[in-house]
């Protein structure tokens, strides 16, 4: 009927917490924080698209820190060890998370990958990973709870099917190479990727602490997510970008696939600053 909406789902991309990790800018307080301000900007939405049923959840990897010291962990640069880091700070935290988003839809689905943060050790096998534990904790801690569902897998990637549409999540680290690597070398594992699976409309990698989108055919494309930590050395020697704290979301409908789109701002302090100049003056 004119006037009323169509009924969707609303997806949330969650992508590289690093939820123990100390930088100039993140801590464990901070990280807190922007869960809050990631909820209260996930309910703003869904009160602006109802009608919304379900809720799903894409936890894109690296959610703990982990404890490689190859990749960042030194002691003065996690705040706990990662078995803490997941019993103390992200189980609890993700929990009000999505017990709070619960109450504004009538499901809400988890679907989780591991990433290469998670990696317990250079010697042991890729199933032994933080983000797996992780993903172990959150299913017991909301065992009880009703409508809500957390799905992972134990292999690099995961096929979701939402309202008819296929969505392939991975973390991303699989992609090596350096700056270029978003452009070229994710393209070409997309594209093998796709053929492998037997097709997708959409995907989501994480990995590369910055946002990227591009098409990889006539009907399917592919997005890199932002991350939520922030003052990584590694994304801005690597890839050469300061990442901001920023998470995706975006709805599906049963005809149109996605459909509507947002970049979820976490931390005012990481909003663009105006300049203080006369509005029209070129310089």
């Amino acid at each position: 009927k004119l006037g009323e909406r169509d009924e969707e789902d609303i997806v949330i991309v969650m992508a590289d917490h690093h939820c123990g990790k100390i930088t100039p800018n993140f801590s464990v307080e901070i990280y807190k924080q922007r869960m809050d301000n990631l909820l209260d900007k996930t309910m703003t939405i869904i009160n602006l698209h109802r009608p919304i049923r379900n809720a799903h959840i894409f936890a894109l990897g690296d959610i703990v820190q982990g404890e490689n010291v190859y990749q960042g962990s030194q002691i003065e640069a996690t705040d706990r060890g990662a078995r803490r880091q997941i019993k103390e700070i992200a189980v609890p935290i993700w929990s009000r998370y999505i017990s709070s988003l619960k109450q504004g839809v009538n499901e809400v689905n988890v679907y989780g990958v591991r990433g290469n943060h998670g990696k317990y050790g250079r010697e042991a096998p890729p199933k032994t990973n933080w983000d797996l534990f992780f993903y172990d904790a959150l299913k017991a801690a909301l065992v009880n709870q009703i409508g809500v569902s957390i799905n992972y897998s134990e292999e690099f990637s995961l096929l979701v099917n939402i309202k008819g549409f296929r969505f392939f999540l991975v973390h991303g680290d699989q992609c090596k190479g350096n700056a270029a690597v978003p452009v070229i070398a994710m393209r070409r594992k997309m594209a093998e990727w796709y053929a492998n699976v037997g097709g997708f409309h959409y995907a989501y990698a994480g990995h590369f602490h910055s946002e990227y989108r591009d098409k990889l055919n006539s009907v399917a494309d592919y997005t890199i997510a932002p991350p939520l930590v922030t003052g990584d050395e590694w994304a801005v020697e690597k890839i050469g970008r300061i990442s901001t704290p920023q998470q995706l979301c975006f709805g599906v409908h049963e005809r149109h696939g996605r459909t509507f789109c947002y970049t979820l701002h976490t931390d005012n302090a990481f909003l663009a600053k105006r300049f203080d100049e006369p509005e029209g003056v070129v310089k």
